[in-house]
C-alpha cells in the first residue's frame, strides 16, 4: 500500500482496492508515519512525505528507516514492541499476546490479538523491515509463525542523525554521552539494534561530514555528543540525505 501511495500520491485515495476499514487503518498508519495530516475529511501531505517521495525509488530502505523512527514515537504498538523485547529474542503470536495483556490489562484480548496480528503482518509483508533491516524477521514453519528480533548495523548515517534529533527533542537534552544511548528510550540502539562499535563509527562520520549539526568527541576519557538545540523541526535533518 505504501509503495502504491508513494507512486500515485493523491490519486491513491480515489483509486485503490481498500475497504473502508482498511482505508481508515491505512490513514491512521500514514499519520503515525508523519506522511499525512488528517483532519476530518481533509488530507494533506507533510513536508516529510513530499521529500521522501523524491528519493523513494532510489533508496526505499532509507525511507523505511525514517518511517520506523516516526512510528516508534507515534504508534503505541511499535513503541511497545521495541521497548519490551531485547534484540535477539524469538517471538510468536501467543507470547506477544500474553505479554501485551500484562502491559495493557484494561484492553480486551480481542483488540490485543488484532494488534499483534497487524504487527506480524507488517513483518510478514515488508521485506525492508523484515529481511533487510531484520527489525522483526518473519519466519514461518509448519506449526507456527515466528518473529526474530535481530536488528541491523546497516543504517544510513542520516537516519541515525534523524533519530538522535528526535531523541534529543523528546528528552529536551542536546548534550549526552554514547553510554547514555545504551537501551535508552528512543536511542538508535533501541530502534535498530545497531552495535556500539558501528554506532560510534557512524557518529564519527557524521562529526566529520556534518559538523554543523553534530559534534562528537571520543578521546581519552571524553565521550561527548553535542547537537544543536535550535533544530526542533527534525524533518529538516532528512534534507541532508545524499
Amino acid at each position: 500500500w505504501l509503495r502504491t501511495f508513494f507512486l500515485s500520491g493523491q490519486e491513491f485515495f480515489n483509486n485503490n482496492n481498500l475497504g473502508n476499514m482498511q482505508l481508515n487503518s491505512f490513514l491512521a498508519w500514514l499519520k503515525d508515519s508523519e506522511l499525512i495530516n488528517n483532519k476530518g475529511k481533509t488530507i494533506s501531505y507533510t513536508d516529510l512525505f513530499i521529500y521522501l517521495r523524491e528519493i523513494f525509488n532510489s533508496n526505499e530502505a532509507f525511507v523505511w528507516q525514517i518511517i520506523w523512527i516516526n512510528l516508534y514515537y507515534n504508534s503505541n504498538l511499535i513503541k511497545w514492541y521495541l521497548n519490551n523485547y531485547s534484540w535477539g529474542v524469538l517471538l510468536n503470536k501467543n507470547i506477544m499476546v500474553n505479554d501485551m495483556q500484562k502491559s495493557f490489562s484494561n484492553t480486551s484480548k480481542r483488540n490485543i490479538e488484532n494488534s499483534i496480528a497487524s504487527l506480524i503482518n507488517l513483518f510478514k509483508n515488508n521485506n525492508y523491515i523484515s529481511d533487510l533491516l531484520r527489525l522483526g524477521y518473519y519466519d514461518k514453519n509448519d506449526k507456527d509463525n515466528y518473529i526474530h528480533k535481530i536488528g541491523s548495523n546497516d543504517i544510513h548515517p542520516i537516519a541515525i542523525l534523524y533519530s538522535l534529533y528526535r531523541f534529543a527533542n523528546n528528552n529536551k537534552k542536546y548534550k549526552f554521552c554514547l553510554s547514555d544511548l545504551n537501551n535508552s528510550i528512543g536511542s538508535p540502539y533501541l530502534l535498530f539494534g545497531i552495535s556500539d562499535n558501528n554506532l560510534k563509527n557512524i557518529l564519527l562520520y557524521l562529526n566529520e561530514n556534518f559538523g554543523n549539526l553534530i559534534k562528537v568527541e571520543f578521546t581519552a576519557d571524553l565521550d561527548n555528543i553535542n547537537l544543536k538545540d535550535d533544530i526542533t523541526n527534525y524533518y529538516l535533518i532528512t534534507k541532508y540525505y545524499a
